[in-house]
């Protein structure tokens, strides 16, 4: 009798949080509902509204039947366990609930659903940084209904034990016993599992009619599939027979061949430069697109100092990151090896692989080497990577901001100015030829700026939505970060540290805002704003006047590049080529894997993406469509074919190269 007197007591507790559990998830899909005209406008086209729901209640459906079926247990086992029980499904659904939330953020911010596969093992590694980015993209919205839903958790929790709540089960038992409730929510968990089966049933009548769900706008609302490539992908059949000119063998030596297919016979090539024992500057810009190179506001450039040292530099106006995430680009800058294929990060299951990284070649060769970082190299295990590697100094945002907490904090990471001042003392203090990676942090999301620099645009204007705002703000932390990067070339050409050095300036990947469908950020996609970025050699003394070099260059050329020049003999497998040697016009091959995978190829005019769940091709003329709209798949079948069998065979490398790479 007392197991069922306190059933009947925390019945009532437990439908509340059933009920509140139902209630987020249907303020989600209002929202969901509201934002869908906004991020697929065809929509207004068609009766969408009821494919919608029919296709929602799939995955809702089992979401109430999970929720329902593990508040019965919990409240099944509450007389047993007392307070615990109750406690920890009263904190479920607050997490729950914040959950729900986020998602319809989520759904805002990157226009498609979430889903589990957003979430990559590296993120864990950076929590505090993650979360720090997600806060600042909460919107009023959510936050007020946060407010709203935990206050309700509260009341609930308040009245869990009360009279009142021994009342209102009293009332409640008095219309229905604690098997009626039971049986209400068996009935519930079926009508759940019935809307499920109907959804499903909707699924199934897309493919019976030859549709492709896949490819449905609505995918991306429910699913997490990619928007921008719903809207454009094309299916085109494989070729018959293999290009010749791609036929390599899958040696552990052999390199992937990367010749370009559509000028074939010509050359990458440079005038010839001195070479010799320079000191290199290797400053790792971050999150910028080559599609800003040019902005400017109120007649104010917004890359003065970019500009400034490409009037003593060679531009390269065509590069490529492989990856767009740091930690795959440091790999591929830092090895001249292609990171590997899939969601894993090369630094979480391959630290200690044995590629003879640029410090470890450098130091053998008599360089001392540094490496100054305004953030922490936790991040997806970089400083297990780093580790052993033959760097003599390191500096990082812990050491910068000792004895300055409160004004050391910008974004991610430290003020880049901090970095200077150590920079500047190193450099100074060393009597050999040296090496020196400078790897600052802003402008990654969320797009701080220090108080004290002045604003290239008003980010706080009234009347500005969430991506215009998120977009200025950008754009004032870019402008920073390209300020702070000219005050350390300031510094050290004062003192006249520049005199025998090279400074490598090179792009980590871009950074999108909305150029296609859901492309927010970085690494979810490869068009041009998250892999074409900026890259080049400052040095007075080697260029005189400023040279641009047009052809593809990549990420994986750095490292050959400087060992050229440095007249540095390797003898490692590398995936790039020097930029100062004469050599056959090369494609940039690159890809992502953050939510869905994608392989991509850059060659001459041509850009060409395949989406690797479903084989879908992207095939644009950058010469004639360089915003990359006009999806030419279908139009050109075999020039498609051709870099479909360019990026299976980059597959088909990377998964021999990474099957048992050497450790140290």
């Amino acid at each position: 009798m007392a197991y069922r007197a306190d059933l009947e007591r925390q019945a009532p507790f437990f439908l509340a949080l059933e009920l509140l559990g139902a209630v987020s998830l249907l303020l989600y899909r209002a929202r969901a509902f509201r934002l869908a005209g906004g991020i697929l406008p065809e929509l207004a086209a068609g009766d969408w509204l009821a494919g919608y729901t029919a296709l929602a209640c799939l995955s809702d459906g089992l979401a109430l039947a999970s929720l329902l079926g593990l508040l019965l247990v919990a409240w099944l086992l509450s007389p047993l366990a007392g307070r615990l029980v109750s406690a920890l499904a009263l904190a479920l659904s607050a997490v729950g609930i914040a959950f729900m939330l986020f998602a319809a953020d989520f759904l805002r911010v990157y226009q498609t659903a979430f889903s589990r596969s957003f979430i990559g093992g590296e993120h864990f590694t950076g929590l505090k940084s993650i979360l720090q980015s997600a806060g600042s993209e909460l919107s009023t919205a959510s936050r007020l209904l946060l407010l709203a839903m935990l206050t309700s958790l509260a009341l609930v929790a308040a009245l869990a034990f009360s009279r009142r709540m021994a009342a209102l089960a009293g009332a409640l038992f008095r219309f229905k016993k604690v098997f009626s409730l039971l049986a209400l929510s068996l009935a519930v968990l079926v009508s759940a599992v019935a809307s499920g089966l109907s959804g499903q049933l909707v699924a199934d009548g897309f493919r019976a009619s030859g549709a492709d769900l896949a490819a449905n706008p609505l995918s991306a609302l429910l699913y997490g599939r990619s928007p921008a490539s719903a809207a454009t992908a094309r299916a085109v059949a494989p070729p018959a027979a293999p290009d010749e000119r791609l036929v390599v063998e899958h040696a552990r030596l052999a390199a992937y061949n990367t010749d370009s297919l559509e000028s074939p016979q010509a050359e990458r090539y440079l005038p010839t430069l001195p070479k010799g024992p320079y000191n290199v500057i290797l400053y790792f810009f971050e999150s910028t697109s080559w599609r800003y190179w040019d902005l400017e506001f109120g007649g104010q450039k917004l890359l003065p100092t970019m500009h400034r040292l490409a009037e003593h530099g060679l531009l390269l106006r065509n590069h490529y990151s492989n990856f767009p995430l740091s930690a795959n680009t440091m790999y591929s800058v830092l090895s001249s090896r292609y990171s590997m294929y899939g969601k894993s990060m090369i630094f979480g299951e391959y630290h200690d692989i044995d590629v003879g990284t640029m410090m470890e070649v450098l130091s053998d060769n008599g360089y001392a080497t540094g490496l100054i970082h305004t953030g922490d190299l936790q991040y997806a295990a970089r400083d297990d990577f780093i580790a052993g590697r033959g760097i003599d100094h390191v500096v990082l945002y812990a050491d910068l901001k000792r004895g300055r907490e409160r004004e050391a904090n910008v974004g991610w990471g430290a003020d880049e100015r901090l970095m200077i001042e150590p920079a500047a003392e190193w450099i100074a203090g060393r009597t050999t030829p040296y090496f020196l990676m400078v790897i600052p942090v802003n402008p990654h999301h969320p797009y701080a700026v220090p108080d004290d620099f002045p604003r290239l645009v008003d980010a706080d204007a009234p009347g500005l939505s969430d991506s215009e705002r998120n977009w200025r703000n950008y754009l004032n932390s870019l402008h920073f970060a390209d300020a702070a990067m000219g005050q350390l070339v300031d510094k050290l050409e004062k003192r006249g540290a520049m005199d025998n050095t090279v400074f490598v300036m090179v792009t980590d990947h871009g950074e999108a805002f909305y150029q296609h469908r859901g492309n927010y950020n970085h690494p979810l996609f490869i068009y041009e704003e998250n892999v074409h970025v900026p890259a080049l050699f400052y040095s007075p003394s080697l260029f005189p006047r400023p040279l641009v070099l047009e052809s593809v260059t990549r990420h994986v050329d750095i490292m050959p590049s400087l060992l050229d020049l440095l007249r540095i003999p390797d003898n490692r497998q590398r995936d790039g080529e020097s930029i100062f040697s004469r050599s056959r016009q090369k494609m940039a091959v690159f890809h992502t894997a953050w939510n869905e995978e994608f392989m991509g190829v850059r060659d001459g005019r041509w850009k060409y993406i395949q989406r690797m769940a479903d084989a879908r091709d992207e095939l644009y003329d950058l010469s004639a469509d360089p915003d990359e709209i006009q999806n030419l798949a279908g139009q050109y079948p075999e020039i498609t074919a051709r870099y479909r069998q360019v990026t299976n065979g980059m597959v088909d490398y990377l998964v021999d190269q990474y099957r048992d790479p050497p450790r140290r």
